[in-house]
């Protein structure tokens, strides 16, 4: 009875995340541990039925809860854990550009230690390459936002987006 009221409970909030909630969410999580732990928590229903977008994320949340965890097995299980998930969903959906912008995300702000860096400029040329194709209104401005904020682009890099 315990399984079944949790399985009903996973999928009336599973139908409750947004991709722009989780969007917003994801762009406030990595200023606190609190923020961090609300992403996660929010990501936790998260399975191999629901979107690719928000397994990314997911995956993305275990990368970031890896940089508060305190001990280093932990903390690199996490991050392996959330990369995997990414490199997942890349793998399955190669074209999807708001996955690069994930994976892209997580790659600038890894560790040098973890050695998660190698796509870098593959994705930020995938993604400046794509963004004149999205249709979504709100993922182009999701993306234009990150980049404009991210201190991992040139200011030609950022003129050079909307052309």
């Amino acid at each position: 009875m315990k399984t079944l009221v949790l399985f009903i409970l996973a999928s009336i909030c599973m139908g409750s995340i947004n991709i722009q909630s989780v969007r917003s969410d994801y762009k406030k999580a990595s200023f606190s541990v609190e923020q961090t732990t609300m992403f996660h928590e929010k990501l936790k229903a998260v399975s191999e039925t629901s979107s690719i977008e928000l397994r990314a994320y997911q995956g993305a949340s275990f990368a970031l809860m890896a940089k508060y965890e305190q001990d280093i097995k932990n903390k690199t299980s996490l991050f392996k854990k959330g990369v995997a998930i990414i490199e997942k969903t890349i793998h399955d959906a190669p074209a999807n550009v708001e996955l690069r912008l994930i994976r892209l995300s997580v790659q600038q702000n890894a560790p040098k230690i973890m050695k998660y860096k190698r796509n870098i400029e593959e994705d930020k040329a995938f993604i400046f390459n794509s963004f004149s194709k999205i249709k979504s209104a709100n993922l182009k401005s999701y993306i234009k936002d990150y980049i404009n904020e991210s201190g991992h682009f040139t200011n030609e890099e950022k003129k050079n987006l909307d052309k």
